[in-house]
């Protein structure tokens, strides 16, 4: 059994919107922004924000790097819309559950895959300036 504590999020409704909070006013530590946590903010944004999701994400995650001090210039299009669309993929086969039952799910399902992505792209194409400013296909699957 781990000695990690539970990420607030997973706790409950109430405790995800905190951590939502904390993240879009930049409050949210560096360590508590984990891949996993990515994931639940995914969940949420997808189901709050239909198909202007994109844009609420990408406003999101850079106001979250400037309020942390750290560039802007750190966003990654491409593995934004990669973990949007696999995530929007899940939430397809979970139309029948609370949203904080699919954030848990989520989270238990992909919280641990942050390499995913390394099926899909090469080390090149993944690393490339070009995929940190706009959406690039994947070059392996």
């Amino acid at each position: 059994m781990s000695d990690e504590p539970i990420p607030s999020y997973l706790i409950g409704p109430e405790e995800c919107e905190t951590f939502l909070r904390a993240f879009e006013d930049g409050s949210l530590s560096a360590t508590e922004w984990t891949h996993q946590a990515h994931i639940a903010m995914a969940t949420v944004y997808l189901a709050r924000y239909g198909d202007s999701v994109l844009l609420h994400t990408r406003a999101a995650i850079r106001n979250y790097l400037f309020a942390r001090g750290k560039p802007v210039s750190n966003y990654h299009e491409t593995l934004t819309l990669f973990w949007l669309a696999i995530v929007l993929e899940a939430l397809h086969e979970q139309r029948a559950i609370s949203q904080h039952e699919s954030v848990c799910r989520n989270c238990a399902r992909f919280g641990t895959q942050s390499k995913l992505h390394e099926q899909y792209y090469s080390f090149d194409v993944f690393n490339s300036m070009d995929a940190r400013t706009r959406w690039i296909p994947p070059d392996l699957l």
